[in-house]
């Protein structure tokens, strides 16, 4: 019988007719006998992808013939994971990018060729019976060259989804909880899930990642897959992990311009609203227009442009890149990937969406709450999180303070206001300059002793000559001089409050020089409730009981004290690279300013609430202040100037007479003599 009757297209329509009369059958057996015997056809993952693989419905939303060009940015990983030898593979991801479909594409062409042994550790038991039913099980299911290995393989019923047999080998599902699990049995292909969650000890016998890698080290050939989402900066193993690895990155290329670039969240913008319209919820920020921009050459890329810009990237191969990935650390060992959600084609992923958690997580960091955040760079940016009150340090600040002098209003500054923290022995003021994008410039930090409860003494004097001069603007060839447009003094203290009321009147009564000075209070709060800047209300005095303030008709603004200590971490936490919302500082700033601006950590207060509470023994009125100074500008209503505005007080700043107004030496006192 011919050996071609046995490879015929269609055995059902043969067209040797001799079959047909008792040879079908025997055709039939010597092909399947000879489709046993064949070896394995040697293919990559990613061609196998294309050739084999189906999706199935209740595992993707996408059903159906995979494509592998759909998600290219997974060729760098076929690749390593198709190279001969021992490969260890770092994986840093972001949650919604296809991963396990990438990773399910690597296991069945193993399964499919017949290449030893697999071993999927999970960190618990019930997430391993979670990977088998829904991720494992459903790719067999619809795709026909596994179904076809595993019918009668994955009874659920008879509890097989622990350990599935296959021509070549066995696929098993240990625990990281269970270190006899992962002791009894070697394998050459393993793939760890979620390694952040894996627990640090296994029963006393160490890392439970330590002893599953232990079952690798005897074979020549194979895979260590160690993929994950990572954690918190310093306890997350994949971030660890990666980091002493080459550290691949993804480089795209401009459709405009051509110039490579590393793809960043730090190039995706929010716009303002045209119309100058401010959302209830998200101020001026119209994050439905949001947008990606080239850094070399400013071209504006929409969702479906970045989607084409990755996949073409994704074709640079050779030299120092590996399908678009360039690494960082190329001598490394360890091949280290690391794929951020603005790789992903998936419409869950589209700008809006990401601008839209970043702005969420902007807002309720503001209030405390790191939840957001933390999901937004762990979940999204496929980074590991660093608590703000972790990064912040005396020293951190310190090494961000800029090389002006102090007293002196820096370029960029436009607007001055000054802040007042009152104590029986001192006035603790600062002043600052207002920019554009919510920038702060410190010009001013500094004390005034003497016996403030005492209206008659000379630091009244002194604390009114500092308000009323002129502050000097950067600039070689400019004799500006810089007037406060705003004064804010905090009027907490109850022992003084009828000092304090009659001097702020005092100020706004003088005959040729009135000065405006805004009386503050902050929010008895333990929690995030109250706004930074709230318009007073007609009923507020009455409404705190304090009566004094209505008779003396002062108008009391209250602070959100709690919200603005949030506030200044946040701006201070930023790093060098951010303009907007930062604060500023000289680098001759007395050394203390630091240690008091981190006066104040967040601390758990009861029933789930945390607030900012005061460090024991620390002083804190350069921090009040700072608050104040937002306050201040939230008051002004800084934040919501246009350009337009921005550009006439600059001009206004530049057509200020250059002579330096006398310095009064007052000679009012409290009791209202002259």
């Amino acid at each position: 019988m011919s050996l071609q009757l046995a490879v015929m297209p269609d055995p059902l329509y043969p067209s040797d007719t001799s079959i047909l009369h008792g040879g079908y059958v025997e055709a039939g057996f010597i092909g399947s006998l000879l489709s046993l015997l064949r070896p394995p056809e040697n293919i990559g993952t990613s061609d196998w992808s294309a050739k084999y693989r189906y999706l199935a419905p209740e595992a993707s939303e996408k059903s159906g013939k995979f494509d592998p060009m759909f998600t290219p940015y997974f060729q760098i990983l076929y690749h390593i994971a198709d190279m001969h030898g021992k490969k260890v593979i770092v994986g840093m991801k972001a949650a919604q990018i296809g991963y396990t479909e990438a990773e399910n594409n690597i296991v069945g062409r193993l399964i499919h060729q017949a290449r030893g042994n697999i071993m999927v550790l999970c960190p618990s038991e019930q997430k391993a019976k979670d990977f088998s039913s829904e991720k494992f099980k459903p790719m067999v299911t619809a795709t026909p060259v596994l179904n076809r290995i595993f019918t009668g393989r994955l009874d659920v019923e008879r509890q097989t989804w622990a350990r599935v047999r296959y021509p070549g080998g066995f696929m098993k599902f240990p625990t990281a909880g269970s270190p006899s699990a992962m002791k009894s049995t070697a394998a050459p292909n393993l793939f760890v899930e979620e390694p952040d969650d894996v627990k640090e000890d296994v029963k006393g016998q160490g890392n439970g990642l330590t002893v599953f890698e232990q079952r690798f080290k005897t074979f020549l050939n194979g895979i260590l897959m160690f993929a994950g989402t990572p954690t918190e900066k310093g306890s997350s193993h994949v971030d660890e992990a990666y980091k002493t690895s080459k550290r691949y990155k993804f480089w795209v290329d401009c459709h405009d311009c051509g110039e490579a670039h590393q793809l960043s969240f730090g190039h995706l913008h929010t716009p303002k609203f045209s119309d100058g319209y401010i959302d209830p919820v998200y101020g001026e920020n119209n994050y439905r227009e949001a947008y990606y921009a080239c850094p070399h050459c400013g071209s504006v890329w929409d969702f479906a442009q970045k989607n084409l810009n990755v996949r073409n990237s994704c074709a640079k191969h050779g030299g120092d890149y590996i399908y678009g990935f360039k690494p960082e650390a190329p001598e490394a060992e360890v091949w280290g990937i690391h794929w951020s959600e603005l790789l992903s084609p998936f419409p869950g992923s589209t700008f809006d969406s990401l601008e839209k958690s970043r702005l969420d997580a902007e807002r309720d960091l503001l209030q405390g709450k790191e939840g957001k955040m933390i999901s937004y760079v762990n979940n999204r940016q496929g980074l590991a999180y660093e608590k703000k009150s972790d990064a912040l340090s005396t020293t951190a600040l310190a090494e961000k303070a800029l090389p002006y002098p102090s007293g002196i209003v820096p370029l960029g500054g436009v607007v001055c206001t000054a802040q007042i923290d009152v104590q029986h022995d001192r006035f603790s003021v600062t002043i600052h300059a207002h920019g554009r994008h919510d920038q702060m410039w410190l010009v001013h930090w500094i004390e005034l002793y003497g016996d403030v409860k005492n209206p008659s003494a000379p630091v009244w004097n002194a604390l009114e000559n500092m308000l009323r001069t002129r502050l000097p603007y950067l600039r070689a060839d400019s004799a500006i001089r810089v007037p406060l447009s705003s004064v804010s003094m905090d009027v907490s203290d109850g022992t003084m409050s009828e000092i304090l009321y009659r001097w702020i009147l005092l100020m706004a009564s003088h005959p040729t020089a009135p000065l405006q000075v805004t009386a503050t209070k902050g929010w008895n709060e333990t929690g995030f409730v109250h706004e930074i800047y709230e318009a007073p209300k007609n009923s507020s005095a009455k409404g705190r009981k304090d009566s004094l303030a209505k008779n003396y008709g002062i108008t009391i603004f209250m602070v959100g004290t709690q919200k603005g200590k949030a506030e200044v971490h946040r701006r201070l936490a930023f790093n060098s690279d951010t303009v907007a919302s930062r604060i500023y500082y000289p680098s001759d700033v007395r050394e203390d300013y630091y240690a008091q601006l981190m006066s104040a950590i967040l601390d758990n207060t009861g029933k789930g609430k945390k607030a900012y509470v005061k460090k024991p023994g620390s002083r804190d009125e350069a921090l009040d202040c700072t608050v104040l100074a937002i306050h201040a500008a939230k008051r002004l209503y800084l934040h919501l100037w246009s350009e337009a505005q921005w550009g006439y007080a600059e001009q206004s700043l530049l057509a200020t007479p250059a002579a330096e107004p006398e310095l009064l030496d007052s000679t009012y006192n409290l009791g209202g003599a002259r």
